[in-house]
């Protein structure tokens, strides 16, 4: 999905199957699994003194090739204004991608009528890439700036339950 911003975009695929499977008429098996990935451009655009707050700051009647040197700013020196927001969204890199894994297998087994026992092994695996990178020619007497980093978390958990359901006839 495009954003309503120049140079934003949000993508997300994602999908889940859940299957059970009767062995014989005491046993059951099951799985479910669930990934999920996503890739986002933010460029800046939250906050105060990011790109929207700028772009606000700037005149609506400059065209973006009039009066400007290549990275956006006015021909002046005289006057403070902001760097060219469209230059500036199409020259900075803001972007997450996400990636999810949530699944289990299990077992279940009726030892008599209305006892069961059920094992379950779950695990779920999440992963997340951030960059960041803002290059010196978009603001004046800047330097550049960038930041990335990548995280990894799992998860596993392992269960075993018992399950007594007895029902009593109320006469």
């Amino acid at each position: 999905q495009q954003g309503i911003i120049n140079e934003t975009y949000y993508n997300r695929l994602n999908f889940r199957v859940n299957a059970t499977l009767n062995v014989g008429e005491k046993m059951k098996l099951g799985v479910n699994i669930a990934p999920s990935f996503s890739k986002q451009a933010d460029q800046n655009t939250q906050g105060k003194e990011t790109t929207i707050h700028q772009a606000l700051m700037q005149s609506p009647l400059v065209q973006l090739d009039e009066a400007t040197v290549p990275w956006g700013y006015p021909a002046s020196e005289f006057v403070f204004l902001y760097p060219n927001s469209v230059e500036q969204l199409k020259a900075m890199i803001d972007e997450t991608e996400k990636g999810k894994l949530t699944s289990s297998i299990w077992g279940e087994y009726q030892i008599m009528k209305g006892l069961t026992f059920k094992s379950q092994y779950s695990y779920d695996y999440r992963t997340e890439i951030y960059e960041y990178f803002f290059p010196d020619y978009i603001v004046r007497n800047t330097i550049p700036q960038g930041n990335s980093y990548t995280s990894r978390w799992s998860d596993w958990n392992f269960q075993n339950t018992l399950n007594y359901d007895l029902t009593i006839a109320n006469d």
